[in-house]
């Protein structure tokens, strides 16, 4: 009789044994691994902890795509409201300056409303989104990038002038789209 109750114990202590060399493997991966103990997903197995470690990799891919996709949107909307106010003002400036010279043989009120659309045209062009430059910037993500806005159009038709040169004058309006 002595030799089964030695046998349980013996069982008992072989458990024992076992159980604390799995607590020793455990602790040893916990400092093998910079002193962090990473369970495996409530005991799943090592495929199915992967498995989830590469979705959520995937689920924050998808995320930041959806962001880009979101504000390249914005982005699009703000440029295409933009380049129709651009079209809609030369439009408007082309139908109104052959009524103009019929009210103003001068010139001046061409000159006044050509130079207020230029204006808008430019406003239009210097458009931001979050703090990015559409039209005028040299980097798209980056809202402390350099940007080269457009000028005012006073410094634009001087620079302009400078450029093409001295343009003759003409005496009226008529006689300078003859030539």
């Amino acid at each position: 009789m002595s030799y089964i109750n030695s046998l349980s114990q013996t069982l008992f202590l072989q458990n024992k044994i076992k159980s604390q060399n799995q607590q020793l493997t455990i602790l040893q991966q916990i400092v093998a691994n910079g002193g962090q103990k990473s369970d495996n997903f409530a005991g799943f197995t090592p495929d199915v902890a992967s498995l989830d470690l590469h979705l959520r990799g995937g689920l924050k891919r998808n995320d930041a795509y959806k962001t880009t996709i979101s504000t390249l949107s914005q982005r699009t909307q703000s440029i295409e409201t933009s380049l129709t106010s651009v079209d809609s003002a030369v439009n408007f400036l082309a139908n109104t300056i052959t009524q103009l010279n019929a009210q103003d043989p001068t010139g001046a009120a061409v000159q006044q409303t050509a130079k207020s659309t230029l204006q808008q045209m430019i406003s239009q062009l210097n458009v931001t989104s979050d703090g990015v430059p559409l039209f005028a910037g040299v980097a798209l993500n980056n809202a402390g990038a350099a940007s080269f806005p457009l000028t005012d159009a006073t410094t634009l038709r001087a620079n302009f002038r400078t450029f093409v040169g001295a343009a003759p004058a003409f005496a009226n309006p008529a006689a300078g789209q003859t030539q």
